[in-house]
């Protein structure tokens, strides 16, 4: 247990180090799932629908967590499976 008496983390549940792939990550929920994988080490990609919310989102987490990246997500029916080979090919272009 921490100081605030939640359980600490393994070391092998630690998301420092690994790429953090947040769907709807441009606010609420996944904005704060962001922010705390950000907080602990991990690289960000974020998705979304809106750009303008993704465009805030990314800038807010690139100032705080120098390896957060935004993937936009405009797509309203695209699959999971979709969504990775995207993230993975925009990666490698980049």
């Amino acid at each position: 247990m921490n100081a605030a008496g939640t359980p600490a983390a393994s070391a092998g549940n630690s998301v420092e180090g690994r790429v953090v792939i947040i769907t709807g990550g441009s606010r609420g929920i996944g904005l704060g799932i962001a922010r705390h994988a950000g907080r602990h080490g991990a690289s960000l990609v974020i998705t979304g629908r809106r750009q303008e919310r993704l465009d805030a989102a990314s800038a807010e987490l690139a100032d705080d967590y120098s390896k957060a990246k935004k993937f936009l997500n405009w797509k309203p029916k695209i699959n999971f499976d979709q969504l990775i080979s995207e993230m993975i090919e925009s990666e490698i272009k980049n």
